[in-house]
C-alpha cells in the first residue's frame, strides 16, 4: 500500500551509499524544490548535517517554520506514503 501511494503522488526513491551521499541529495532536493530549511530533532541526523556542512546557523527554525521535515522514524509517513527518507 506504502509504495502504491508514494509513487501515485509523485514520490521518488533514491538509494545512497553513505551519508555523505544522502547529504548530497538533501541538497539537490533542497535546491530543486527552493527549500529554505529542512527540520530534524534527532541528534544524529543534526551531527551529520553538521559533519557534511549542512545547513548550518538553523537557530530558531522550528517544524512550523521550516519547508521539510527529516525523521528517523518511519512509521511516522508510511501509512499514507506521504514522504520518506531514510
Amino acid at each position: 500500500r506504502f509504495a502504491e501511494e508514494f509513487t501515485g503522488k509523485g514520490g521518488k526513491f533514491i538509494y545512497c551509499e553513505s551519508v555523505a551521499d544522502a547529504i548530497e541529495e538533501l541538497k539537490s532536493m533542497k535546491a530543486e524544490n527552493g527549500w529554505q530549511h529542512i527540520f530534524t530533532w534527532e541528534n544524529e541526523i543534526k551531527d551529520a548535517f553538521c559533519n557534511y556542512n549542512f545547513q548550518k546557523g538553523s537557530i530558531g527554525f522550528t517544524i512550523e517554520n521550516s519547508d521539510a521535515a527529516i525523521s528517523l522514524c518511519e512509521s511516522l509517513v508510511a501509512e499514507d506514503g506521504s514522504i520518506i527518507f531514510n
